[in-house]
């Protein structure tokens, strides 16, 4: 049971065997760590995040660090929410686009087709 006074008195040494009652005197100043916490703290991070830097954009894929827009005949929807996009999809068989960067592809005409 605990005790309002210790069995012994507080020493200003640390000792080589450990007490059972805590000491009047800090053994040890606290220090920092790099090792992350388990709650969010506010400041900053001294080692990087695989998350984007940047926000991408519909129309781009997240690779290598940075956001690269999808070629000609591919897609991607992109709402910065993990897992980011690692690469675009192809247009559905009779759906196209012709532009780099798109977010969606165009159905085709009636009486044209389209294929991947």
């Amino acid at each position: 049971l605990p005790t309002t006074t210790p069995s012994t008195p507080p020493t200003s040494l640390p000792t080589s065997v450990p007490l059972p009652l805590p000491t009047g005197v800090p053994t040890a100043v606290p220090s920092y760590s790099l090792i992350p916490t388990p709650s969010p703290s506010w400041e900053p991070s001294s080692t990087p995040t695989y998350a984007p830097t940047s926000n991408c954009v519909d129309g781009t894929y997240y690779s290598d660090f940075s956001c690269h827009e999808c070629p000609i005949g591919k897609y991607s929807f992109f709402d910065n929410t993990p897992p980011y996009p690692s690469n675009c999809s192809v247009c559905a068989p009779g759906q196209y686009n012709t532009a780099i960067g798109q977010p969606s592809c165009t159905d085709c005409a009636i009486g044209k087709l389209s294929s991947p």
